[in-house]
């Protein structure tokens, strides 16, 4: 069924005052058969002189829209002008249909909704669905073969639609509604429904009950989901298109050089678990260090900056241990920093044949404040290193692998966080009536 056009001409809009506050009103087009005060609530029978409050659905400010949307609005959709003449909000209570691998069901839900009805020139009619999801264009349909819910839980309004699982069934209570209606609308008014899924687009199946719970009309539906930037486009929101634009730029800029960042510092990381760049390097004999301590000759630093301190053993006897420490002073004798370690090799078989396990290096970081001149002293208990050889060795250019580790993540957590952004911002699709 193609929606509703009336036949009559545009007539002028009909003003009174609301009976329950005494606020101005007006109904703009002749086949409103109910009218909403803003101001206080009240639901007026727009089709007498009298204008008797029918129900009172809640006070405005209870119920403000989901979005930009406004009653009076106007929209081009198809090349048409359509005008927003009114919002009813539904609670419903439904089952919808769940699959997950092999298993299937129905689980109870709850969820609100703003069903927006829209008039062009030509008294033509289609509802505006809206959710906190998105929206959806509604407009009725004549179906091959009308069907309601059944225990089967399937439909198919159209031969070509073969026989579909039901994705959602329940019932909807209106609790709020302002501007005009086409229909008498009553506190307590409620519909049950069903719908199914095809080709991306929902059919429904809507049963208007009174009070006894009595079917008093049956209606079909075709729902097709329109993205935000379309409707934007269609009530000429241009400021808010530009902003969205803007903040899309925004975020594509962001997510581009936070990329780069953490590549960069995923490759800094890499290279900082290097050496660095040998400075200064010197064997002695462990015999010849003692518990006294050793100094080793001058050295020079060549700048300020982040430097590393190794020291290690060229071999040990097996199953034995040596402790070895050495800290670096600068020409004060002030110690800067110190590093030291207990060195063994064990070996030996068991159930699971040979093994052997060493400890034969350890090394420390520090900073030096500037260049100069520095010296190196070591103490050791030789043990099982007495006739080894000891290695000290001063590497320069370091970096600290955990800061650029740290600046790699947020790099990357900023570059995720922009993603997720650019996702939620609207994206284009145009809308096409079918």
């Amino acid at each position: 069924m193609e929606p509703i056009v009336a036949t009559n001409s545009q007539a002028s809009a009909k003003q009174f005052s609301c009976q329950g506050c005494g606020n101005a009103l007006h109904i703009t087009h002749p086949r409103a058969q109910v009218v909403a005060c803003q101001y206080c609530g009240a639901v007026l029978d727009a089709t007498s002189e009298t204008h008797q409050i029918i129900t009172r659905l809640g006070a405005p400010e209870k119920f403000q829209p989901y979005s930009f949307i406004e009653v009076g609005k106007k929209a081009t959709l198809d090349g048409k002008t359509y005008q927003v003449m009114g919002r009813t909000r539904w609670k419903m209570q439904y089952e919808e249909f769940w699959r997950e691998g092999s298993e299937s069901g129905y689980s109870t839900e709850i969820w609100l909704y703003d069903e927006w009805l829209l008039m062009d020139e030509r008294r033509t009619y289609l509802y505006l669905v809206e959710d906190k999801e998105g929206y959806w264009i509604s407009y009725e349909i004549t179906p091959d073969q009308p069907m309601t819910l059944d225990h089967s839980l399937r439909l198919a309004f159209f031969q070509n639609h073969g026989i579909n699982i039901v994705q959602e069934y329940g019932e909807a209570d209106i609790v709020y509604f302002e501007g005009e209606s086409n229909y008498h609308l009553h506190k307590g008014d409620r519909i049950s429904f069903a719908s199914y899924s095809f080709k991306g687009d929902m059919y429904i199946v809507e049963s208007r009950l009174n009070k006894q719970g009595e079917v008093t009309e049956v209606e079909f539906f075709r729902e097709s989901p329109i993205s935000r930037m379309a409707l934007l486009e269609a009530f000429g929101e241009q400021e808010t298109i530009q902003s969205l634009d803007d903040q899309r730029v925004i975020w594509s800029f962001v997510r581009l050089v936070s990329l780069v960042v953490g590549v960069v510092m995923s490759l800094l990381t890499i290279l900082s678990f290097g050496p660095g760049k040998t400075a200064y390097e010197k064997e002695v004999m462990v015999s010849a260090i003692g518990q006294e301590g050793y100094d080793l000759d001058d050295f020079k630093i060549p700048a300020k900056g982040l430097y590393k301190l190794k020291i290690s053993l060229n071999t040990i006897a097996n199953n034995s241990q040596a402790y070895l420490m050495a800290y670096i002073m600068d020409s004060s004798e002030e110690v800067l920093n110190t590093v030291e370690g207990e060195f063994y090799h064990e070996s030996g078989v068991d159930d699971e044949g040979s093994w052997s396990e060493s400890e034969l290096s350890e090394t420390m970081l520090f900073r030096a404040e500037g260049p100069g001149a520095y010296t190196i002293r070591l103490f050791a208990d030789a043990g099982g290193a007495a006739n080894s050889a000891a290695t000290v060795t001063l590497y320069q250019d370091i970096m600290l692998t955990r800061y650029v580790l740290i600046g790699a993540i947020l790099a990357f957590l900023i570059v995720w966080m922009a993603q997720n952004r650019l996702k939620q911002l609207p994206a284009y699709t145009p809308y096409r009536f079918k």
